[in-house]
């Protein structure tokens, strides 16, 4: 590795108030660390994401971003590409990054490179936001019996749409339930992920 001590910045994104919202660690240098330091850093932290910014290659000017969670590398996000632009910010200016007057029009426009792409993060005052990929529908997961063993639910909390796949960078297997009471029952048996969900092309 190039140094032994990588500092990094904890960003709570979607937050109202201090220490609420999603936790991001972002490593605003982390020139050196291979994917498994990377992998073994996120799994220790056990944060939902960890980022890992490295210097712009190939003639670029935009950053290139890492993000993994305990578990994997996600090749493209957006919630914690607002927590590397608000971080890369602070380190840019030494302090928090300055509130935009007021305007219309974004005070900056901060582009980051992922696995699968560029990525475009504007700062309005207060607030960044990230351009998202529009959702991309995959294939459909017949079993409603294993779901249902798979979420502690009997079949008939399920709701009568169908398992579809949906992914803007990670695929999800979106579910549909009867009510917010067949919600609060739900408990992921992992056991039974294990051994049919996880191998189907959106295992989350």
């Amino acid at each position: 590795m190039r140094a032994s001590r990588y500092p990094y910045r904890l960003v709570n994104v979607f937050a109202e108030t201090p220490f609420s919202g999603i936790t991001v660690a972002v490593f605003h240098d982390a020139t050196g660390l291979e994917t498994a330091q990377m992998s073994a850093i996120a799994r220790e932290l056990n944060l939902p994401q960890c980022a890992f910014v490295f210097p712009p290659r190939g003639g670029s000017t935009s950053p290139r971003v890492q993000i993994f969670t305990p578990a994997v590398e996600l090749p493209r996000t957006g919630l914690p590409m607002i927590a590397t632009a608000f971080a890369l910010q602070i380190e840019k200016s030494g302090s928090r990054p300055p509130v935009h007057d007021g305007g219309s029009r974004p005070r900056e426009r901060v582009v980051l490179e992922q696995a699968e792409g560029p990525v475009s993060v504007a700062v309005f005052s207060p607030v960044l936001t990230v351009r998202q990929n529009s959702p991309v529908f995959g294939a459909t997961y017949p079993e409603r019996e294993t779901i249902a063993a798979l979420l502690s639910l009997r079949g008939d909390q399920l709701g009568a749409a169908p398992f579809e796949v949906a992914s803007s960078g990670v695929p999800y297997l979106v579910v549909f339930l009867k009510n917010v009471q067949a919600l609060s029952q739900v408990r992921i048996r992992d056991s039974i992920w294990d051994r049919t969900l996880r191998y189907f092309e959106a295992p989350n």
